[in-house]
């Protein structure tokens, strides 16, 4: 009788364990597409409404960290044309989470493609798309740990 009790609370609390995880992994999706969302608005604001454009766009490179394999990085690429600005990004989130049975943290990867189209004399638009990941970034990030899973903008 003991050994089945102790196997039925070992299948109990492995469930629960696979649900905090998945809480987690729920936690730190949301969490990253926020985040490249933000920046989506960060630069639409930045770029689209500075008079001089080239001057708003390297200051905010200035202060954009870029990728490095030792600081997990956000700023894969970027470039600036006459009307418009766009930027590769990588974001890493991670999230923990607790279900009353056990934790489970995740971290997960988002790369976007960042559009703000800045044409004279029309009102400035953003879009941003997913970007598959380069294959040159690493499986772990430094402060966040492993990687889990590389994830996508929409559900």
């Amino acid at each position: 009788m003991a050994g089945i009790t102790s196997i039925l609370l070992t299948g109990v609390l492995a469930a629960g364990c696979a649900d905090a995880g998945d809480k987690a992994m729920a936690d730190a999706t949301d969490r990253a597409r926020d985040a490249a969302n933000e920046l989506k608005h960060t630069f639409e604001l930045r770029v689209g409404r500075a008079a001089d454009r080239r001057s708003a766009y390297d200051t905010l490179l200035t202060y954009l960290p870029r990728y490095t394999p030792q600081r997990g990085g956000l700023l894969l690429r970027s470039g600036l044309t006459a009307d418009q600005a766009w930027f590769d990004v990588n974001v890493v989130k991670t999230a923990t989470a607790s279900d009353g049975f056990g934790s489970g943290s995740r971290t997960v990867r988002l790369c976007a493609h960042i559009v703000v189209e800045i044409p004279a004399g029309r009102p400035r638009t953003s879009s941003i798309t997913d970007l598959n990941c380069p294959s040159y970034l690493p499986k772990s990030d430094p402060q966040l740990g492993t990687i889990d899973k590389v994830v996508r903008l929409a559900t």
